[in-house]
């Protein structure tokens, strides 16, 4: 829980990773000024890169919804995926943790 105090939330508060951030803050302002949704943005490597913490970053300034799952707990049926997938909004983010360890068949 003390982690979600100190988590930056904005661009501004993010220390680090550059070649990550540039990119996407131009991304973000792109789609923003079109009136556009953001393209599909792909996070990976190790943990503790802030991955999880970009994703809610990219929610804050698209002044969208963030949904964040663990692949590991989303089970083995591919209509759960469906429902989750039907239920996100126009623009909204869906930050899949672990996406890695959904099953193949989902």
């Amino acid at each position: 829980m003390t982690d979600q105090l100190i988590r930056p939330d904005s661009f501004d508060q993010f220390s680090g990773q550059p070649q990550v951030v540039d990119p996407l803050k131009i991304a973000i302002q792109s789609a923003k000024s079109r009136d556009a949704v953001l393209d599909h943005v792909l996070l990976s490597g190790p943990p503790g890169l802030g991955k999880t913490t970009l994703a809610r970053i990219i929610g804050g300034e698209l002044d969208n919804s963030v949904m964040q799952l663990n692949g590991a707990t989303m089970g083995n049926n591919p209509n759960d995926v469906a429902q989750v997938l039907t239920t996100l909004g126009r623009g909204s983010v869906l930050f899949i943790d672990e996406i890695h360890r959904i099953p193949a068949k989902v």
